[in-house]
């Protein structure tokens, strides 16, 4: 049996040890991130494209249509 400082310092680590843990994971999964393949930078353009066009009317195309 522990007593309350020593329980406490446990506690403590426990927590620390969570949390190293949790940043590793994260770093991890950043630095694992993969570029877009040519088909998706393909895809990427044709919606960026598309959005500009749709986005190059102004706010008055939203008043025509009937939603």
């Amino acid at each position: 049996v522990l007593d309350d400082s020593k329980r406490l310092a446990k506690r403590k680590l426990i927590e620390e040890n969570r949390e190293k843990r949790r940043r590793e994971e994260l770093q991890k999964s950043i630095g694992h991130k993969p570029e877009p393949t040519d088909e998706e930078w393909e895809l990427i353009k044709t919606v960026t494209e598309a959005h500009v066009a749709t986005n190059a009317q102004g706010s008055h195309w939203k008043q025509k249509g009937k939603f």
